[in-house]
């Protein structure tokens, strides 16, 4: 009671939170965050994607320019052993202009952090149509690296990216090639099965998979290399007649897990829905 000019007046009690209320506020405050977290993570992921389809979009428009400034005749695309360190690609290499070169591995080898390999001729013969840009050749979803590459305070490999070993020339029959199948596309007066539109030139290759800068299109029943899948299940690609899209794979090459894509070497099905597409989105016969 408080006693103001012989007035008695009381005091009302002061009200705060009690245990009740706080606990209906973090409540509340839960339920936000949980219905706001898979909300944020969608557009994370779209956000990437359409990073990713902006990449393949600039590396398809070099591409067509190269071509375009070369009699219609594509950038070679080669294996490990012909473009892998950093001496410059023999003299018969050069001539045939390969796109990137490098070869990535868990290891610790330069080639994984070596941007010179991507940026300047003679080792990579896009680079001066793409301003020497670096982040065209990584997808944002990217980020693994081994714990051996960790060790050694790297962050991220150079790049994620591969090309199709059926455009452009190089040494890809030599290889893990279906001759019985496949042919190479060399410029875009030979693309004719498939057209221009629905052959597949760069992606994003499977980080256990990714080495050379080409990617070897499956076997009837078999994985060689194997595409990415860091979109929700799928993977950017970029087509010859320069558009770009978003795939989602529907069977084997569908969110492959570290460890798991050496697994795949032997026979998948022969049926497999993710093989059937890469096999008739490439040039063949």
């Amino acid at each position: 009671m408080n006693i103001n000019n012989g007035i008695c007046t009381s005091i009302k009690a002061r009200e705060g939170f009690t245990l009740i209320d706080l606990v209906v506020v973090t409540a509340v405050l839960a339920v936000l965050v949980g219905l706001l977290l898979p909300a944020l993570a969608a557009t994370k992921a779209a956000s990437q994607a359409m990073f990713c389809l902006n990449n393949k979009k600039q590396l398809i428009i070099a591409f067509t320019t190269y071509a375009s400034d070369n009699l219609g005749r594509f950038p070679g695309n080669f294996t490990s052993s012909a473009v892998s360190g950093s001496t410059p690609p023999s003299s018969s290499v050069q001539a045939q202009a390969p796109w990137i070169s490098g070869s990535l591995d868990w290891r610790t080898t330069q080639d994984n952090t070596n941007f010179y390999l991507l940026t300047l001729p003679p080792f990579s013969s896009l680079s001066p149509f793409l301003g020497r840009k670096i982040a065209v050749y990584k997808c944002p979803s990217d980020q693994y690296i081994s714990e051996e590459q960790r060790r050694q305070g790297w962050s991220q490999r150079v790049r994620s990216i591969s090309a199709s070993f059926g455009v452009g020339s190089g040494d890809a029959p030599n290889g893990p090639w279906d001759s019985s199948y496949y042919i190479v596309n060399q410029k875009f007066s030979e693309m004719v099965q498939p057209e221009p539109s629905r052959v597949w030139v760069y992606t994003d290759e499977h980080p256990d998979s990714i080495n050379d800068p080409g990617l070897f299109n499956p076997y009837k029943d078999q994985w060689i290399d194997l595409p990415a899948s860091y979109h929700e299940g799928g993977t950017t690609f970029a087509c010859a007649d320069g558009h770009v899209e978003l795939h989602k794979w529907q069977a084997s090459a569908k969110n492959v897990p570290l460890g798991v894509f050496f697994n795949l070497s032997p026979p998948v099905n022969p049926n497999d829905k993710d093989i059937l597409w890469m096999r008739e989105h490439s040039p063949h016969k």
